[in-house]
């Protein structure tokens, strides 16, 4: 989920159903052992049976349905050291995502900036 979600930052996950996740929102889902935390793109419904459309920020391409069962919930806060973050898109955050979707020299720069940042205690710069 990066740029929204940075390396280290701990999510706040509240348990929501598939009807409560709207487009927009980032939610928690597991699939094949593993978690995932991607933004809802929007929801489908056929036969009864509803799903989530889903993509991390940083991917070109949707990720599988999410259905109910696989839903953990919905991710509420973003605790970045001593701050609370809103997780919605901003469009500052959507433009970035555009960015570094298409850069991975960005991508590193980024992450490196972030690294040296960390490493002198001023992660606000970065928030």
């Amino acid at each position: 989920m990066f740029p929204s979600v940075l390396p280290g930052d701990v999510l706040v996950v509240g348990r929501e159903g598939l009807n409560q996740a709207v487009s927009g929102d980032i939610v928690l889902f597991t699939r094949n052992n593993r978690l995932f935390a991607h933004r809802v793109i929007g929801q489908r419904n056929r036969d009864d049976v509803t799903w989530l459309v889903t993509c991390g920020d940083s991917l070109a391409e949707n990720d599988p349905p999410v259905f109910r069962h696989e839903l953990l919930g919905r991710v509420n806060s973003i605790v970045r050291g001593t701050r609370q973050i809103d997780p919605r898109a901003t469009l500052f955050g959507r433009l970035t995502s555009i960015l570094l979707r298409n850069s991975h020299l960005l991508t590193k720069c980024f992450l490196w900036l972030l690294c040296r940042a960390r490493s002198r205690g001023t992660t606000e710069c970065l928030t």
